[in-house]
């Protein structure tokens, strides 16, 4: 029996909603810091010569070292809000259906965890498609981010996140000699994960028995 979408769904898509315009509020910003900060350094820089002196410091902050701590952070950020609100789902179906939730609880979180989970105990089949697939790669990412810094050659999941990098997908490996060998984040990247956080819950929403429909307000 399908219930009506409720606030639950709501505010699942707006916090996902939400979360996906960070990256691009903040780029912007970083973008325009830039521009103000390279116009002071220019005007407080007494010849041609003392501003080329600090250019190098200007551009590893600005086109290094600050996009990359924005894109990981923001990395880091999405997927703990899949973690929270799948969690969060996977308990109001339980209330839904009045059984116990006998979910993750004490052990890591994984995808693969909470897909044989949601089979297993619950009778939610989660899809296999797509948005799925980036999410896996989302996850991977992430705990390349989290366990190794973003260096790909220490990361358990190389290979994955190789044939990743391949693929196009807004993730490479970087060439620059301060960052070598640490995952490069393209905001297209930022973007696609999120839009695949949105279409998965939206699936997941109505496989869990909370109807197809998603208020206008939160789409």
């Amino acid at each position: 029996m399908k219930v009506a979408a409720n606030l639950f769904i709501a505010d699942t898509m707006a916090t996902l909603k939400t979360a996906g315009m960070f990256p691009t509020i903040m780029e912007s910003q970083l973008e325009l810091l830039h521009e103000i900060k390279e116009a002071l350094i220019r005007a407080d820089s007494p010849s041609w010569e003392e501003w080329d002196a600090e250019r190098h410091n200007f551009d590893l902050a600005f086109k290094e070292m600050f996009p990359r701590i924005l894109r990981y952070s923001f990395v880091l950020f999405l997927y703990s809000v899949v973690e929270e609100e799948f969690t969060a789902l996977v308990k109001a179906i339980c209330k839904q259906r009045k059984i116990p939730f006998q979910g993750w609880e004490g052990k890591k979180f994984s995808l693969k965890r909470c897909k044989s989970t949601s089979r297993h105990l619950y009778a939610v089949t989660l899809p296999n498609d797509l948005a799925w697939n980036k999410l896996l790669v989302l996850e991977k990412v992430r705990n390349c981010i989290a366990h190794v810094g973003g260096v790909v050659e220490d990361s358990k999941d190389k290979e994955f996140l190789k044939e990743a990098v391949s693929a196009g997908i807004g993730i490479t490996i970087s060439k620059h000699s301060i960052s070598k060998g640490r995952l490069d984040i393209n905001p297209k990247f930022c973007k696609k994960s999120t839009d695949a956080a949105i279409e998965f819950f939206t699936a997941v929403f109505e496989r869990g028995g909370f109807g197809p429909d998603v208020p206008k307000a939160a789409r």
